[in-house]
């Protein structure tokens, strides 16, 4: 599956359910700007996935573990009001004129919130979703 900001909503449907999914590693390309998620559903049949995060302009992450140690996912979500898309959107008024950024509606922002309370939050061009047989 293919995400990007003209079907970013996509992410808050039914045909991407993450709830209890274990986020196993995350790892992130500096040089490619590819944050790459590998998965495991658990429920109702047992596989691995990736989430591909392309041309990733920024991220941010929590890991205190605020409710309890806990790696299952509770929700992924299209974030609409992109406040990380907003702030560096901002920081490039700076007068950085080679600077990358594109226009701000080009880019899709996301969360992942795990059952731990932490968060994930990407902002990207592009999202490739892939399943794996285990």
């Amino acid at each position: 599956m293919i995400i990007n900001a003209s079907n970013g909503q996509v992410i808050n449907s039914k045909d991407v359910y993450l709830h209890d999914d274990i986020l196993e590693s995350m790892i992130f390309r500096r040089d490619e700007k590819i944050l790459h998620l590998s998965l495991v559903k658990t429920w109702p049949v047992e596989y691995e996935y990736s989430i591909d995060f392309f041309r990733v302009i920024g991220f941010e992450m929590t890991s205190c573990d605020f409710w309890g140690a806990d790696l299952r996912i509770l929700d992924f979500e299209y974030v609409s009001k992109g406040t990380l898309i907003s702030k560096l959107f901002i920081q490039r008024k700076e007068d950085y004129s080679y600077c990358p950024l594109k226009e701000q509606k080009d880019y899709i922002e996301t969360m992942l919130t795990f059952v731990s309370g932490d968060t994930l939050r990407i902002a990207c061009e592009e999202i490739i979703i892939e399943e794996k047989s285990i």
